[in-house]
């Protein structure tokens, strides 16, 4: 049996079938390496979920949030700077994705994500935060 078949068989005995796709966090991706990878697997799962004719409604879906790999290395905000006929590029900041500073930042990618990915008569969403991202209360 293949995973699309799961959700229709579930509808059809009167279940609500909860829907996981997932990108893990393993890895040193970047968060806009998962932005671009999430999208490519929500668009196929309901390209799929619509091939076997599962009622949207009638599902609840768990995604994953847009998160850089767990050892992805600190980004640097790196400013460039003229003096006279010379670049610079000045160091801003020492930034680990897990910072409070970059939770808006998770909450907001993730959002943008579900709404250029998910068809609009979709109703069930369904968050569990990540135990490793700290002040995780904030995104839901």
């Amino acid at each position: 049996m293949r995973w699309p078949d799961m959700p229709r068989l579930c509808q059809e005995a009167g279940l609500v079938p909860v829907v996981e796709p997932e990108v893990l966090m393993d890895g040193d991706h970047t968060l806009e390496v998962c932005r671009k990878v999430t999208e490519e697997v929500l668009r196929n799962v309901f390209i799929q979920l619509n091939c076997q004719r599962v009622l949207l409604e009638g599902i609840i879906l768990k995604p994953n949030m847009v998160l850089p790999g767990l050892t992805c290395p600190p980004h640097q905000e790196v400013k460039e700077v003229g003096v006279g006929e010379q670049q610079y590029q000045v160091r801003l900041t020492d930034r680990r994705p897990d910072e409070e500073q970059d939770i808006d930042e998770v909450a907001n990618i993730t959002v943008k994500t579900l709404w250029r990915t998910v068809p609009l008569r979709f109703q069930g969403l369904l968050f569990c935060p990540a135990a490793n991202l700290p002040n995780w209360h904030r995104l839901v």
